[in-house]
């Protein structure tokens, strides 16, 4: 009875997690790494001046910036993982990856009702590698 209880709540459970999410989020953090000769942390690196809005709907990670501006959002990335952790916190967790030019990745947690993203990239900035990431605090728009 227990083993049908628990496969029973993880049916529910998978199907709670979000196939679409319209969000608004605030840049409140940014971070780089320069690889060069010795490595150079920028702990104070520019964050966005205004809020972004990151939608996910059809299998794809849509943005657009500012949030307020006019017109679609545009195409980032293909959902490339996702996952429902915690039944009890209802956690849930949304990973987008790029491979163009730069290696890049948006990742979106969801708790309870809370949302968090981070995104980062990394390449070639002339003759120099660098690493960078950006912290978002998120509020759903729909």
């Amino acid at each position: 009875m227990k083993k049908i209880l628990f496969l029973i709540l993880v049916l529910i459970s998978t199907n709670l997690k979000a196939e679409s999410f319209s969000l608004e989020c605030d840049n409140f953090r940014a971070i780089q790494f320069d690889f060069g000769e010795k490595l150079n942390l920028n702990s104070n690196a520019a964050t966005d001046s205004s809020t972004i809005k990151y939608v996910f709907k059809n299998g794809y990670l849509y943005s657009r910036y500012p949030a307020s501006a006019n017109g679609s959002p545009e195409k980032l990335a293909p959902l490339y993982k996702s996952g429902f952790h915690n039944l009890q916190s209802n956690q849930e967790y949304y990973e987008f990856t790029i491979s163009d030019k730069y290696n890049s990745t948006y990742v979106f947690h969801k708790t309870g009702n809370n949302w968090n993203a981070y995104y980062t990239h990394g390449g070639n900035n002339g003759t120099k590698l660098f690493q960078r990431t950006y912290w978002y605090s998120c509020k759903p728009i729909w």
